[in-house]
């Protein structure tokens, strides 16, 4: 079998280091693929939680139902809320589940606490300040959103 093998100009080695290089490429496709599909999970989930701050800023300039809104940020979602307090119990708040691979840290809001209520008229907010989501399984996939003194929201 071995003499069979080295007639063919194969060896045994040789067929080892081609499937060895094969397998190494592979799981090093499938870990930059990884890192990418944790990227856009956290992209879109930052998406939208720009949209839902921009919801209750401008739902607050409209003075939809003559009434200021706010967002309460916890770990894992976000409650659009009737000012001038939170209250979990309210059945008008509508809430929103962010995807269960991420979770918000790190909320830093001048004043304090994890409410952003948003001005009639100008839309601006007194709780401005930053929060991250990231991927809860990888530290290093996160995107920090800002919402600025006057109720604008972006990502620094």
């Amino acid at each position: 079998m071995r003499q069979l093998l080295t007639n063919r100009g194969v060896t045994l080695l040789e067929v080892f280091l081609v499937v060895s290089i094969g397998v190494l490429m592979l799981v090093l496709s499938v870990y930059a693929l990884l890192g990418f599909w944790e990227q856009r999970i956290v992209d879109a989930e930052v998406e939208n939680a720009l949209s839902f701050l921009s919801r209750s800023r401008v739902d607050t300039i409209a003075s939809r139902n003559n009434a200021a809104y706010g967002v309460h940020l916890e770990n894992d979602r976000m409650v659009l809320y009737i000012g001038p307090n939170y209250d979990p119990g309210t059945t008008t708040n509508v809430t929103v589940m962010i995807h269960p691979a991420l979770e918000i840290v790190d909320i830093t809001l001048f004043g304090g606490g994890s409410d952003i209520l948003y001005k009639k008229w100008s839309g601006g907010t007194d709780q401005f300040g930053t929060f991250e989501l990231r991927f809860r399984e990888n530290l290093e996939v996160s995107t920090i959103v800002v919402v600025a003194g006057t109720g604008i929201s972006y990502i620094e």
